[in-house]
């Protein structure tokens, strides 16, 4: 798990809530719980998905699996439990909608990012819908319209930053 980078996606779920929510309740803390979980759960999946060339780089040699600090199966279990946790939190605490799009950008991060990012420089723009998608999942807690134009317009700025 990549500490920062999860609290920073936790951080755009809240603030997607924050946006469409006319008062802040509790939900904001299942919120900011659900999508770091599934963040760092993608993490730890992308962490395994890559450690042979994880071992390779430089940068990248001294995370868990290439460092033998774990083996990749508990590597692989663990991404499991967190992707897990952080799903069904997001389903029963927070509504089947943000779970949804917390699990279809877990597709499509592990599964189509991943793999397209060693094929082509391109894949960041693909790849950029998994930083708008958080928060969506903040907004559609409250808010089951995500073409609302407001929602539209800070999901265009965040894709395009």
């Amino acid at each position: 798990m990549r500490l920062g980078v999860s609290l920073a996606v936790s951080f755009s779920a809240i603030t997607g809530y924050i946006v469409a929510a006319s008062s802040i309740d509790i939900n904001i803390l299942y919120i900011f719980l659900g999508v770091f979980l599934l963040s760092g759960g993608a993490s730890a999946l992308n962490q395994f998905q890559e450690r042979n060339v994880d071992a390779l780089m430089f940068r990248t040699k001294s995370r868990p699996i290439p460092s033998k600090l774990i083996s990749a199966g508990l590597g692989l279990f663990i991404a499991i439990l967190l992707c897990s946790a952080g799903f069904i939190l997001l389903y029963l605490k927070v509504g089947t909608l943000p779970a949804m799009l917390g699990l279809l950008n877990l597709i499509w991060y592990n599964g189509f990012y991943t793999f397209l990012k060693k094929k082509t420089v391109f894949a960041v723009v693909p790849g950029s819908l998994t930083g708008v998608t958080p928060l969506l999942i903040g907004w559609s807690a409250v808010n089951n319209y995500l073409l609302d134009p407001q929602i539209v317009f800070i999901s265009f700025f965040i894709y395009m930053w």
